[in-house]
């Protein structure tokens, strides 16, 4: 099985640039190429949250339009940047298939036969940082408890602990204890995949594997000092992750840089080269 998971697309109305500077339509139509030629192609694309820039109607309609494109199935969660409404106003059942018990919250889980997909609403409107409120602690060990034995992965936007990017570290997630405590009793939870810092980052939390993923097309700067300046973001090539499911069950995930050269070579030298 194989699941490509794409995050922070902030897209602009139809037309704009993100944040004056950089085209994201552009980078998402890049990325949806990159994933249709993939071979096989993905059984399922995760978008993990802030589609928008601004949280409108009209970003939320762009990013349909766009994330229309991709020729496999795919599915939505929020980012902060995004507004619940918007999304439920524009996405489908197909796409975003909330489940009832979630107390509208964005949450869902999905049985895609090798394992069981998790979708947590961590988003707070109104505020940077990630969330694990009593409803949705509550709907999540429901979710969990649903997928008892079984291989799974935990999807949400803002990853529940600090990673060491100051700009994103300072975000917070309140609740975050709670949600490290239901992980670490969660047995066959191969992956918990997030995005919001706009960079590639691996590590072990609570025994499982903690994945972000690049975004499309604003990387952060990296800064380890203490106290940095203000964190700023560079024009990146648009990134995105795959997770892939061997045949021996176990757990791969690659972080896709497009290339500006898509071009293969072989690592023989042309025949008849010298040297």
């Amino acid at each position: 099985m194989l699941i490509a998971q794409i995050s922070d697309l902030h897209l602009p109305q139809a037309g704009d640039l993100t944040f004056g500077h950089v085209d994201t339509a552009a980078a998402l139509a890049r990325i949806i190429a990159h994933v249709n030629a993939l071979s096989p192609l993905p059984d399922l694309a995760i978008i993990t949250g802030d589609l928008t820039n601004d949280g409108t109607t009209a970003e939320a309609r762009h990013a349909r339009a766009l994330l229309a494109g991709l020729a496999c199935p795919w599915l939505i969660l929020p980012g902060n940047h995004d507004r619940r409404d918007a999304l439920r106003a524009e996405f489908l059942a197909e796409h975003l298939p909330v489940d009832a018990a979630a107390g509208g919250f964005l949450c869902y889980r999905r049985d895609l036969g090798a394992l069981d997909l998790i979708a947590l609403d961590s988003v707070e409107e109104g505020a940077p940082g990630g969330v694990l409120c009593a409803a949705r602690a509550q709907w999540l060990k429901g979710a969990l408890a649903q997928a008892e034995g079984r291989p799974k992965l935990l999807f949400l936007h803002h990853p529940p602990a600090a990673l060491g990017v100051p700009e994103t570290d300072r975000d917070g997630f309140r609740g975050g204890g709670e949600l490290a405590r239901m992980v670490a009793k969660t047995d066959s939870l191969l992956l918990v995949g997030a995005g919001h810092i706009h960079l590639a980052t691996a590590t072990l939390w609570q025994g499982t594997k903690l994945v972000t993923v690049p975004s499309a097309g604003l990387e952060l700067t990296r800064d380890f000092t203490p106290d940095p300046p203000e964190s700023r973001f560079v024009r990146s090539a648009p990134g995105y992750g795959l997770h892939f499911l061997t045949p021996a069950g176990l757990l791969v995930s690659h972080a896709v840089t497009l290339p500006d050269d898509a071009q293969t070579y072989p690592f023989a030298p042309l025949s008849g080269a010298a040297g």
